[in-house]
């Protein structure tokens, strides 16, 4: 596979059992992808509406107790996942600032390399904004986090505009993330993204996907992109697709 890590990013059980949970995710990862250990999993943030694993400031016996089961199970961690709400004001921003490094400094305890930021909402002081989500970043970079950033398009131009590549030699340059809806219908078209450097590509799938339907994916992915990317995520959005897979 013509990537350095595969992830997978499934939602957290109804009742927030880890347990069941990593039961799940070893399921379905094995079906796609034996054997165990070939890929990693991702910590999902419950923040800004949007479902996750924990709530900002998680309880750190619960995260070892999950680093345990899952080490026990040949697995890690190698992503988190946070949407990032810019839609705020100054202080408000000052407090999404703090909760985001908090799970930054939680990614590094658990041994995660890559730091997945939705931004899901803009505002209009911008100063503010750039000066708050340039902070967010640098911490991570000084954590030695790998850093990709999803945007709506209206935005998409502005945050490149902050992050420029060559800005420190001595951290990973910001990259962005690319997402491919799954469909059942056949060939999948990689449509190439705009947007440079892509460190992370999304397969978000929404319905039941089958491993011989993804493995002709994946071989599609590896023939459009030259170069090996950081990171391919698999998102399924839908625990029921688990199931049915």
């Amino acid at each position: 596979m013509n990537t350095h890590m595969l992830v997978l990013s499934i939602p957290a059980s109804p009742d927030r059992d880890d347990d069941l949970w990593l039961q799940q995710a070893i399921e379905f990862g094995n079906a796609l992808f034996p054997p165990a250990g070939s890929y990693a999993l991702e910590l999902r943030a419950k923040r800004c509406g949007q479902d996750g694993h924990f709530e900002d400031n998680p309880p750190i016996g619960r995260i070892d107790s999950l680093l345990q089961n899952a080490e026990q199970k040949d697995l890690h961690f190698g992503s988190f996942f946070t949407p990032v709400n810019c839609n705020r004001t100054e202080e408000e921003l000052g407090l999404e600032l703090s909760a985001i490094n908090g799970w930054s400094d939680l990614a590094v305890y658990m041994g995660i390399i890559l730091a997945r930021l939705k931004v899901s909402a803009w505002g209009t002081n911008l100063p503010v904004i750039h000066h708050a989500l340039r902070q967010m970043v640098q911490y991570m970079q000084e954590m030695e986090l790998t850093v990709s950033i999803s945007a709506p398009d209206s935005i998409l131009s502005d945050i490149q505009s902050m992050f420029p590549s060559h800005e420190n030699p001595n951290t990973t340059p910001v990259g962005y993330e690319h997402t491919i809806v799954w469909e059942e219908s056949d060939p999948v078209d990689i449509i190439q993204p705009r947007i440079h450097p892509i460190h992370t590509l999304c397969i978000q799938i929404n319905t039941p996907i089958h491993p011989k339907k993804l493995d002709a994916l994946l071989q599609t992915i590896d023939a459009s992109f030259e170069k090996p990317l950081p990171a391919l995520i698999l998102f399924v959005e839908n625990s029921a697709l688990i199931l049915s897979s």
